[in-house]
Formats: structure tokens, sequence, C-alpha cells
């Protein structure tokens, strides 16, 4: 289960952590709409000076191939297709 502490530092990291912890989540419906999410920012976090956050992002979207639920298997997709 992801926990975050709620504190008055707000960056970019910090808000997306919680929705790359979400695409693990056990809830199909929760990771499908988690990987939707990222695949709506990550075409801006590419082309802006938060590549990090975007490159990481990548990373654990890789990681959702593994995920048991067809949906969130074409969330995944569906993203990938749109960074093309």
């Amino acid at each position: 289960m992801c926990e975050f502490p709620m504190s008055g530092n707000w960056s970019l990291e910090s808000l997306l952590e919680p929705l790359l912890c979400i695409t693990e989540d056990g809830s199909s419906v929760a990771a499908r709409l988690a990987v939707s999410s990222l695949g709506t920012m990550l075409p801006q976090l590419l082309h802006s000076h938060h590549g990090n956050a975007a490159i990481q992002a990548l990373i654990k979207l890789l990681q959702v191939k593994d995920n048991s639920y067809w949906l969130v298997k074409v969330s995944r997709y569906n993203v990938q297709l749109s960074l093309t």
C-alpha cells in the first residue's frame, strides 16, 4: 500500500510519486486510471525541464506490462501509442 505523508513542500515529484505507486495497486480500476493519467501528463513532461520525472514514469509504465488485468495493459498500450 502506498503511504505518503502530507507536507507543505509541494513539487512535481512529490505529486507524481503517489500516482506512480497506484499503477501497482491491486485494484484494476485504480491502476488503469493511474496509467491513463500518466499518459495525459507524459507528453508535456517530456518536453519540459521535468524530463527526469518523465523518465521515472516511463520506467514505471514498463513494469505495468506484468499487471494481470487486461484493461490496464490496454491503457498502457494506448499511452505508448500517444508517445510515438
